[in-house]
């Protein structure tokens, strides 16, 4: 079975493709809920540059989220079909363009389940430090201090 997910961002529009699985509707809409929040403001603001009214400025900046954005559904897809190991390689790909606390979040995740539990704590703390008010980042991180003991 296969699922495919369209959803519209910034005018243009991107595909979520999850198969092999029975549940592939439900894993897709997960996904698509959680690039909506990476989409909906989720961006720290001490991380977010200024808006310097420059067209060019704004655009560059609009492109390198987009890029961002698309690398970290991509590491979700491969998360949920339990391919750690290319989700953080594609998390790690989308903070080279937007240092953003929902996709450390998910890099801890990944590595937690990875085994690795040092690069998880490091990431879970960047997750924090850009988002300190979020009581789920710091349950993950929490929860991976026990677990490496």
């Amino acid at each position: 079975m296969k699922c495919y997910i369209f959803f519209e961002y910034r005018r243009s529009f991107v595909r979520v493709d999850v198969r092999n699985r029975h549940s592939s509707c439900i894993l897709a809409a997960a996904v698509l809920l959680a690039a909506s929040l990476l989409m909906g403001g989720c961006s720290s603001s001490s991380e977010t540059a200024p808006d310097s009214g420059s067209s060019l400025e704004r655009r560059i900046r609009d492109g390198l989220r987009d890029l961002s954005l698309q690398h970290y559904i991509d590491g979700l897809v491969f998360e949920l079909r339990g391919d750690n190991a290319r989700a953080v390689l594609e998390y790690q790909e989308a903070l080279q363009f937007e240092k953003n606390h929902a996709i450390y979040f998910s890099l801890s995740r990944a590595y937690a389940v990875l085994g690795k539990n040092v690069a998880a704590i490091d990431a879970g703390r960047e997750a924090v430090r850009l988002s300190p008010d979020n009581i789920e980042y710091r349950r993950n991180l929490a929860v991976i201090f026990l677990s490496s003991m």
